[in-house]
């Protein structure tokens, strides 16, 4: 019961904290460079949640008692996350080119006889970029032509922002399945219990910060395409609900499978661990000169910030769980057969003398 509530409050939370930083562009003027620090930040902590928690419980939970460490399903739930990732960027455009903007803060356009224009940074030069000028000077010369051609250009937005949308909701469906996977309640005492209560904390605090610079270029995006505040506010919503959905989801998925709850467990873990490796090195990278989805915004940070930032929110993780002795875990099902045993066990003395 109290897995279920965890899940069921932090999904909302998640989905409130998805909308609210989605719609400030509808309203707001923001600092581009305090998005650059939010996101250089989130990196770090997806770095940390992925490496120093959500991986080594994915490890832990998939590891069968008194045997074999399972290194090929380990091997390939962090290759499958991190594949589904680069297949998401791949084969739906639009999703890169959100990620790529969600460090470029657009600001309103001043020129006068246009309404509230954004522009957009490019992440590469392809045919999926958006032409804001080109455009506007197509609206422009359709003035006072009649209603097909306001028709026409909303159509053209609404195909536009499909490829937008669609990507991000998928990337958000993998974010929830991370944090599903993490509130799973675990065997044992009250000690295994309380440290294991720590591992979607942390899930949670690394999305919901991944989370915020992501919605901004969403809904920044959506408005350089052209479409409607009201037809904004939907694709938002739809982004904002796809993570809690799918957490809510796996939550419950996983664990009416009852006994073979925890290796699935430990395979999504290890999966979302995937993910988030992807999304903090090449969508995000840490670099920003490295790969293609460089940003100015994140340029403009010097280079003592951006490690500062990465850094901290790299040791941010682990701070939280030394918190509550999660370091110290005890594997549910038992160390493996063939891990190394401690120096002063009897069978080491034994090899030793």
């Amino acid at each position: 019961m109290a897995g279920s509530t965890t899940v069921l409050i932090m999904a909302l939370l998640m989905g409130v904290a998805s909308f609210g930083f989605g719609i400030l562009p509808l309203s707001f003027p923001f600092s581009k460079t305090r998005l650059a620090q939010l996101s250089t930040f989130g990196v770090g902590l997806l770095l940390g949640a992925s490496l120093g928690v959500v991986i080594p419980e994915g490890v832990q939970s998939v590891t069968p008692r008194n045997g074999a460490l399972p290194t090929h399903k380990i091997a390939l739930s962090l290759i499958g996350g991190f594949a589904v990732m680069l297949l998401i960027e791949q084969l739906l455009p639009g999703h890169a080119h959100v990620a790529a903007a969600a460090q470029e803060v657009p600001k309103p356009s001043s020129a006068p006889g246009h309404t509230r224009r954004y522009s957009v940074a490019a992440s590469t030069a392809s045919d999926n970029e958006l032409d804001l000028d080109h455009e506007i000077e197509l609206l422009e010369s359709n003035t006072g032509g009649g209603s097909s051609a306001r028709d026409t250009q909303a159509a053209a937005s609404r195909a536009r922002a499909l490829p937008l949308s669609m990507g991000l909701v998928i990337h958000c469906m993998a974010d929830g399945l991370a944090l599903g996977a993490s509130a799973i309640p675990v065997s044992g005492g009250a000690k295994e219990q309380a440290e294991a209560a720590a591992l979607p904390l942390i899930v949670f605090l690394a999305l919901v910060i991944h989370k915020a610079p992501t919605a901004l270029a969403l809904c920044t995006s959506l408005l350089a395409a052209g479409l409607p505040k009201p037809a904004v506010r939907k694709h938002l919503t739809i982004f904002s609900l796809s993570s809690p959905l799918s957490a809510i989801f796996t939550y419950y998925f996983l664990t009416w499978f009852g006994s073979n709850a925890g290796s699935w467990t430990g395979v999504a873990l290890l999966a979302s661990g995937g993910s988030f490796l992807y999304v903090a090195t090449v969508l995000q990278p840490v670099s920003p000169h490295s790969g293609a989805h460089s940003s100015s915004a994140a340029e403009e940070l010097s280079k003592f910030m951006r490690l500062t930032l990465v850094i901290a929110g790299m040791l941010t993780p682990i701070f939280v769980t030394s918190l509550v002795g999660h370091d110290e875990h005890t594997h549910p099902n038992g160390p493996p057969a063939d891990w190394p045993k401690p120096i002063g066990s009897t069978q080491s003395s034994a090899r030793l003398f």
